[in-house]
């Protein structure tokens, strides 16, 4: 299962995530600034175009930026705190593999459904949104995922490997 949570990441949430571990008013007001940037992209033919969604909606982590990831980090460790305060790791038997705002939630056969279940709703109370084009339920051996830029596969019997 995955998830992307930059664009539906509530700035004034961000920040104080961040402000708990930043006491430095200047580093703050930089990743402020950081947040209401515009972002510049380049389409298939060469051109270039700004947008300023992220702080025109007061959300979303500008991607490619070097903080980007770890900004993402830090908010998404709220859900992954949920998670174990919630006990879901033992009680469906499930490990979470993050980076940034993608995830990867591994479960013992049969409980794939609830922890998607439960991811939905902990992303709700969290006001994030999940990715429904990239979260899928995938059971391995059969099936094969896409976690980073690698292709995660069972080779071999028990043996999983990841295909670049």
């Amino acid at each position: 299962m995955g998830t992307a949570t930059s664009p539906s990441t509530r700035h004034c949430d961000l920040l104080k995530s961040v402000a708990r571990r930043i006491v430095d008013r200047r580093v703050l007001h930089l990743i402020r600034m950081w947040l209401d940037c515009p972002v510049e992209e380049t389409d298939d033919r060469g051109r270039k175009t700004r947008t300023t969604d992220a702080r025109d909606k007061r959300r979303g982590i500008p991607q490619g930026s070097p903080i980007s990831p770890l900004l993402a980090n830090i908010y998404m460790r709220r859900f992954v705190l949920g998670w174990k305060m919630l006990g879901l790791e033992r009680t469906l038997g499930t490990r979470l593999v993050t980076y940034a705002d993608d995830l990867v939630i591994l479960c013992r056969r049969g409980n794939a459904e609830a922890a998607l279940q439960r991811l939905r709703e902990i992303m709700g109370k969290l006001k994030l949104t999940v990715n429904e084009e990239k979260t899928r339920i995938c059971k391995v051996p059969e099936g094969e995922f896409d976690f980073l830029g690698y292709s995660v596969l069972q080779r071999h019997g028990k043996e999983f490997c990841m295909n670049v």
